[in-house]
């Protein structure tokens, strides 16, 4: 059978004479956990699934685990511990990089100014950036993993922060689901304040939706502004005494305004 040393690499030898803290690089007066070990140990008590790393050798730290029992003399004397240890540092330190592939993530989200929000297959939160939270303040607090978008959309109704649902907010409410459930893409929401948003959306491959709010509020006022000049524009043509008229490079006329009624023929 395969030995210790040469499953995990640790030199059992050099481990004898040491206190488990002291493979740790520890200090039970200065550390909770350790602190509350050694209190186990110095009252002689049982202890399961305790977790320390250990360095092994210069530069190299395993991961254990060990369960322990007091083991007392025929007279009651007590004699010391026996216990069992598995070595989990394949386990630590794939938590460890799945750690820190979410840090990384999560740090890639807050970077962009967009509100980013994944929602898993059925439609419950598992995480958004600050951006996302800034655009629904009044369910802000709400979003926790595992809560519904249903659950903070109806919030949100509640609050009206929704005008165009005020009065029908269930029918509004079905509508806004079912453009999520289908991955609607590009839809225009109008919230609270006179502002809109840019919804879009993406079905991933394990059912849940990636989805996109963009704040299109100073789009929409210049395409508003814009909407009115093209407005005036007209009006002005209609009211001039003479026509307004555009040719592409054929000299083909393309536009014609509205003339003068007593003018029966274009310029």
């Amino acid at each position: 059978a395969e030995t210790v040393a040469e499953r995990t690499g640790w030199n059992v030898a050099s481990t004898l004479g040491k206190t488990r803290w002291e493979l740790a690089g520890a200090e039970p007066g200065q550390d909770r956990k350790w602190r509350v070990h050694k209190a186990d140990l110095d009252a002689h008590r049982p202890f399961r699934m305790f977790r320390y790393p250990a360095t092994i050798a210069p530069g190299e730290v395993r991961h254990f685990v060990v369960n322990g029992k007091p083991v007392f003399a025929a007279n009651g004397d007590f004699l010391g511990y026996r216990g069992t240890a598995s070595d989990e540092t394949r386990m630590v330190e794939a938590l460890q990089r799945i750690e820190q592939a979410e840090t990384l993530l999560r740090d890639a989200m807050d970077s962009i100014s967009e509100g980013f929000v994944i929602y898993d297959g059925d439609d419950r939160l598992v995480m958004c950036n600050e951006a996302y939270r800034r655009m629904y303040p009044d369910t802000a607090r709400f979003m926790v993993p595992g809560v519904t978008l249903e659950e903070l959309v109806r919030q949100s109704l509640a609050s009206g922060y929704y005008p165009d649902a005020v009065g029908h907010e269930e029918e509004w409410l079905a509508g806004f689901m079912r453009n999520h459930r289908e991955a609607v893409n590009g839809v225009e929401t109008q919230v609270r304040g006179g502002r809109w948003l840019l919804v879009s959306q993406r079905r991933m491959r394990d059912g849940g939706t990636a989805g996109l709010r963009v704040d299109i509020t100073e789009l929409k006022r210049v395409q508003g502004a814009l909407h009115d000049s093209e407005r005036r524009l007209r009006d002005f043509a209609r009211m001039a005494s003479d026509w307004f008229w555009e040719q592409d490079a054929d000299f083909r006329f393309v536009w014609i305004s509205d003339g003068p009624a007593y003018l029966s023929v274009p310029p």
